[in-house]
C-alpha cells in the first residue's frame, strides 16, 4: 500500500501530466455541453491521441475526458433543461427550477462540489478495493473475474421493486466464484 502512495505522488507531482488533464478537463467539459456529443464519444474521439503516451498519462487522460464531459451534462441540464448525459437527467428537476428563479451559479456550483466530492469518494474507494479484489482473484483469468462481479451485481440489481427477490443475491455469490 505504501508503495502504491509513493509510486502515485511522483506521477501527481509531473507537470507534464499536470498541464494534460487541465486541457482534457476543458476539452471534457466543450465536448459534454455540446449536444449529441457525450463523454463515451469524446473518449473514442481523443483515443488515437492517446496511442503515443505513457499508459499513465493515456490512463489519465482519458478518465479525465470522461469525467469532465459526464460533469458538463449538468450545465445543459441546469441552464436550459435539457441533460447533456444520461446522468444528469435527474439535474434537471432541481437544477432548472433554481435556474429559472434566477440562481443559475448556485445550482451550477452544487454541481461542481458534488461531483468533485462524488469523484474523489469513488478514487479512494476504487483504490482501497481494486488490491482486495485482486487478492480475492486467484489467478483464475478474466472469466473468474467476470463472473464474481456479475454474481454480486446483477441479482441485486434485477431486484427491481421486489425486495422479497433481492434477498435471493447472497445465493448466486457462491455459484458466481466457482473457477472453470
Amino acid at each position: 500500500m505504501l508503495e502504491a502512495i509513493t509510486a502515485m505522488a511522483s506521477v501527481i507531482g509531473d507537470p507534464y501530466l499536470l498541464m494534460l488533464i487541465a486541457v482534457t478537463t476543458v476539452l471534457g467539459i466543450v465536448i459534454g455541453v455540446l449536444p449529441g456529443l457525450g463523454a463515451t464519444t469524446g473518449a473514442a474521439l481523443l483515443l488515437p491521441f492517446t496511442l503515443t503516451m505513457s499508459p499513465v498519462n493515456a490512463i489519465a487522460v482519458l478518465a479525465t475526458l470522461y469525467v469532465s464531459a459526464t460533469f458538463a451534462g449538468s450545465i445543459t441540464a441546469i441552464l436550459i433543461n435539457t441533460p447533456g448525459t444520461s446522468a444528469a437527467a435527474a439535474t434537471t428537476f432541481d437544477g432548472f427550477p433554481l435556474a429559472q428563479r434566477g440562481e443559475a451559479g448556485r445550482a451550477l456550483g452544487i454541481a461542481v462540489v458534488s461531483s468533485t466530492i462524488g469523484g474523489i469518494f469513488s478514487i479512494i474507494v476504487l483504490c482501497l478495493a481494486a488490491p482486495l479484489l485482486a487478492d480475492e482473484e486467484d489467478g483464475s483469468g478474466s472469466g473468474g473475474a467476470c463472473s464474481m462481479l456479475s454474481g454480486i451485481s446483477v441479482p441485486s440489481g434485477s431486484a427491481g421493486s421486489s425486495v422479497h427477490s433481492g434477498y435471493q443475491a447472497p445465493q448466486h455469490v457462491p455459484v458466481a466464484t466457482v473457477n472453470y
